[in-house]
């Protein structure tokens, strides 16, 4: 018994660092657990997660509306409605329930960065990822981005760790909560294929490797079965019909992806103190291969910026840009102290895993949030190579970089742009959104003609599950203008065309306006 006290104590003395900051980073976060919900959190997730939470909590393809669920995965649904069932179906329980999950991410990233590297590569990554903008609004937001990212991180170092069982029940686990999970699923499925048919290993070894990995993707393979069975498709139809294999509008996809991996948000900065970093270590060892950071970072800047005219076709780019993250892969694993197996395959296909995920999203349906995953490991893949550079240039700057990068990030936070659901603008745009609700409760305009022009804003005043409404409900909510209208309401989060007619006709009828740092929302009487 005391043993056993002891080695809690242990545990959280040796990481007081990891716990002080989870419990400020809760502390900070609570407020926002209070928000109402926003974009696909509002008109997809969140009725959805209600439906089951009033059904049932299952994992069967047609446990709720195939309109609510889109066909993915139900296994995020089935947790949410679980936990509502417990501590109640309140916007502010089911927001605690994502901070629940993105607190499981850090201490998850800390300890797999600690176990793997060392504890200062588990430092860094504690101190950049959290304050990086998009990880910091999507901690509290009902989205699976968030457990996507922790169970693919989970699946692949339990994998890198021949942790068998822990392997099959993470990637299980992965593949049931969004078609996004299949990348990790192949990457693994490939890595253990090969290594089956690979005689340097017992025959017994190999297939503890591969097994967990099948029925993993058995289980996966089941869901899929049963919902072509009961739902008449394998895959939602109009997510089929986002599948795009035409290169220009991949290529759109694959920059806007570059640039929020190494350059949003201010991490370009983090990157330009990689790149010092690397041209010290080069001229230092006078070994070029550390200088593979520069040259990504060239390639980086030229499909950032489309500079690079007629000197290289995109495909030559983009396949070059590629095959250079891969060869970070041959650099990591040339570092001093890092011959440990493990380590070794997860930075392996850590990187491996950043290049497969970019081209998913490429040729699907894209959002900002969904790059989380890859931007979370490559996050930990550029800590430890800047922990091994602090170690190869001098060890005792380390102290110094640390408070840099979260400087950086905090900075980051500070100077973010945008009213997405990736962006701090996100709180901004809900505070407008209360306000325009508010506006029409106080002065009882619940039987009015209202037309909203945002998708959002129609949501809000038709759905009281968003968390906007309070009391009564609004009866007469359209999308579009129509000949009884006799309100409408226009902002700048969702703009919509024909707001500058409108405000130019009806110049002398508007009767409410509220705005917060540059986001905008108007009301005007048309009758």
């Amino acid at each position: 018994m005391f043993s056993n006290t002891s080695t809690v104590l242990n545990y959280f003395k040796d990481r007081w660092i990891l716990w002080l900051a989870v419990v400020a980073f809760i502390a900070y976060k609570i407020p926002h657990l209070y928000y109402p919900f926003y974009w696909d959190e509002s008109w997809s997730y969140e009725p959805a997660i209600r439906l089951m939470y009033q059904h049932g909590a299952s994992l069967m393809p047609n446990a709720i509306d195939t309109d609510y669920s889109r066909g993915h995965p139900l296994l995020f649904y089935f947790c949410a409605a679980a936990w509502m069932k417990i501590f109640g179906p309140s916007a502010f329980s089911q927001h605690a329930f994502a901070l629940l999950l993105f607190v499981l991410l850090i201490i998850s990233a800390y300890e797999v960065c600690r176990h793997l590297f060392n504890k200062r590569t588990a430092l860094l990554t504690l101190a950049i990822f959290p304050l990086q903008v998009i990880f910091f609004v999507q901690s509290t937001m009902l989205l699976p981005e968030i457990m996507v990212a922790l169970l693919s991180l989970l699946s692949i170092y339990f994998y890198s760790t021949r942790k068998h069982i822990l392997t099959f029940i993470s990637l299980l686990a992965l593949l049931l909560t969004k078609e996004s999970g299949m990348v990790t699923g192949l990457l693994l499925g490939t890595d253990a294929t090969i290594k089956l048919f690979s005689k340097t290993t017992p025959q017994k070894e190999r297939l503890a490797n591969f097994l967990p990995v099948l029925f993993a993707g058995l289980g996966i393979a089941g869901f899929f079965i049963a919902q072509r069975l009961l739902n008449g498709w394998f895959f939602f139809p109009e997510h089929i019909g986002y599948i795009s294999f035409g290169w220009a509008h991949d290529w759109d996809k694959i920059k806007y992806m570059v640039q929020i991996l190494f350059n949003d948000d201010c991490r370009r900065y983090l990157f330009c103190i990689v790149l010092l970093g690397s041209v010290i270590i080069a001229i230092k060892t006078r070994k070029t291969k550390y200088l593979l950071p520069l040259l990504i970072a060239v390639q980086v800047y030229i499909c950032i910026s489309g500079g690079y005219g007629h000197l290289i076709s995109r495909r030559v780019l983009a396949l070059i840009l590629m095959l250079s993250i891969v060869g970070m892969s041959k650099v990591l694993s040339s570092f001093t102290g890092t011959n440990d197996k493990a380590s070794s395959t997860f930075t392996r296909l850590g990187i491996y895993f950043i290049v497969l995920y970019v081209c998913f999203c490429a040729v699907n349906f894209y959002t900002a949030r969904y790059t989380i995953p890859a931007l979370l490991m490559v996050l930990i893949l550029t800590c430890y190579y800047l922990d091994r550079m602090i170690a190869l240039i001098y060890a005792p700057i380390y102290i110094a970089v640390l408070p840099v990068i979260a400087f950086i990030g905090m900075y980051g936070l500070r100077n973010s742009k945008g009213s997405g659901d990736t962006n701090m603008g996100a709180f901004d745009g809900m505070k407008l959104q209360q306000e325009i609700v508010q506006y029409l409760q106080r002065n009882q305009y619940y039987t009015n003609y209202i037309t909203a022009s945002s998708y959002q804003d129609y949501a809000h005043l038709t759905d009281p599950n968003t968390g906007f409404i309070q009391k009564k409900e609004f009866i007469h909510v359209e999308k579009q203008i129509i000949d009884t209208t006799q309100l409408v309401i226009f902002n700048n989060i969702e703009p919509c065309g024909i707001y500058d007619s409108i405000k130019n006709k009806y110049k002398n009828s508007m009767v409410y306006r509220t705005e917060h740092n540059g986001l905008w929302a108007e009301i005007y009487r048309l009758k």
